[in-house]
């Protein structure tokens, strides 16, 4: 291990430094600590202060980990009636009308009339976990900006309000593809449907 916290202070350290700062915690099987160690700084701030154990990051993509690995705990728990499935062609269009409800996109980036298709392929669990459910982020693809831009409306993938940030037009048909995005989605239907997977997590003391 003291190799590992060289190596990370190696990285984090200097004027010059390979990564901006690493918090790293380590358990083995049991769940015990093995490793828990930060370094770095919390900003590319020049005046930046040095991580410590007080330091607070923001999740952001990291929450998509944590919703996948919870989700699919439920999936696979034996010992109670699963509470989700990952091909069940109803959940979605069940708990997310507002996504399904969604056209394909089928204009070629660039071009300045847009052209939409209706989604044949049903949409899944598996396919927003997997980020082949041909949702994508509108302030990264070029076709879904400019979608925007005809509306009126600025990028809102990561500061409007729900379901109307997520709410655009797919990519390509479920499974048809992969692009990154979905996540907030996948969110979005735990609640709907009231799966409230951390508060399950904490009753039953998983």
């Amino acid at each position: 291990m003291s190799d590992m916290i060289r190596n990370l202070e190696l990285a984090t350290g200097g004027p010059n430094p390979e990564v901006l700062g690493v918090v790293v915690v380590a358990v083995d099987c049991e769940g015990h600590e093995i490793l828990s160690h930060y370094s770095g700084k919390t900003s590319l701030n020049l005046n930046a202060n040095l991580i410590d154990e007080t330091s607070v990051f923001r999740l952001a993509s990291c929450t998509k980990l944590i919703t996948a690995i919870a989700a699919l705990r439920l999936l696979f728990q034996t010992h109670s009636q699963p509470l989700l499935a990952l091909d069940d062609l109803e959940l979605i269009s069940t708990h997310l009308p507002e996504l399904t409800a969604l056209d394909i996109i089928d204009s070629s980036p660039g071009n300045k009339d847009f052209a939409y298709r209706s989604r044949v392929k049903p949409l899944t669990l598996r396919h927003l976990l997997t980020h082949t459910s041909g949702v994508g982020y509108d302030m990264v693809d070029p076709r879904l900006r400019a979608w925007r831009k005809r509306r009126g409306e600025r990028t809102m993938s990561l500061h409007g309000p729900l379901p109307e940030a997520v709410t655009r037009p797919l990519l390509f048909e479920p499974g048809e593809g992969w692009v990154y995005g979905g996540g907030v989605w996948t969110r979005y239907q735990d609640e709907r449907s009231r799966l409230l997977i951390f508060s399950t997590f904490q009753t039953q003391g998983q």
